[in-house]
């Protein structure tokens, strides 16, 4: 049994809508952050994320990360994006956010370039679940989620950015531009195998290789 949370992180325009222009986004996997900007895809890739679906230019498409726990306890899976709609007047710009699910925290803020907190929150894992721009600005937006894992437990987060506007009910942020022509949608996923089936799935091992030693002891003994 899988257990799949949605939440939505989706990027996407208007009728008539400016495209995207990427400044850097970044990925918090459970206290390492991993910076990258457009000219980051020739970066060499880290393992557990994958890029290949995202366009460093416009900061569209989606990311996914895979982690597993090392040991039972709590883990952060978090991204932080910085775009623009336009380069000359990127603090035209608000951020609108709703309710989100269990598990997953998010923020809106200024990137850090003049005010705000929310790289630093995104750094240490926490988002502070608030929209603290209440007038156009230069807008930067966050996501993250926190995980309880089993020690050998596999969490999987995606983070996509679309210029489809979500309507199958998720959590999304959105970031407009001044004159609500471009509007951008930030949605996220994590997928996580209950304990249970974990626990299963060891059961099930563990009486396999217990057969296969007794079958080795006894070759006339069959399944």
């Amino acid at each position: 049994m899988v257990r799949n949370i949605i939440a939505s992180a989706l990027l996407a325009a208007a009728a008539v809508s400016a495209t995207p222009i990427l400044n850097e986004f970044a990925l918090n996997i459970n206290g390492v952050v991993n910076v990258y900007d457009y000219s980051s895809y020739d970066d060499d890739p880290v393992s557990g994320i994958d890029l290949e679906d995202y366009d460093f230019v416009t900061g569209l498409g989606t990311i996914s990360v895979t982690l597993t726990a090392t040991e039972t306890g709590s883990y952060f899976i978090g991204m932080f994006s910085d775009l623009d709609f336009d380069a000359e007047n990127y603090w035209d710009e608000t951020g609108v956010a709703g309710d989100p699910v269990q598990g997953l925290t998010w923020e809106i803020d200024e990137p850090e370039n003049v005010f705000g907190d929310i790289f630093t929150n995104l750094s240490t894992g926490t988002l502070d679940n608030t929209n603290a721009l209440t007038a156009p600005e230069d807008v930067s937006v966050a996501l993250g989620w926190n995980l309880d894992l089993l020690a050998g437990q596999e969490a999987t987060v995606t983070f996509l950015a679309s210029t489809v506007l979500p309507k199958d009910g998720s959590f999304y942020l959105t970031q407009w531009s001044k004159d609500g022509n471009s509007a951008v949608y930030f949605s996220s996923a994590s997928s996580v195998p209950e304990p249970g089936t974990v626990v299963l799935m060891l059961t099930g091992l563990v009486a396999f290789g217990a057969m296969g030693i007794r079958r080795k002891r006894n070759p006339l003994l069959t399944l």
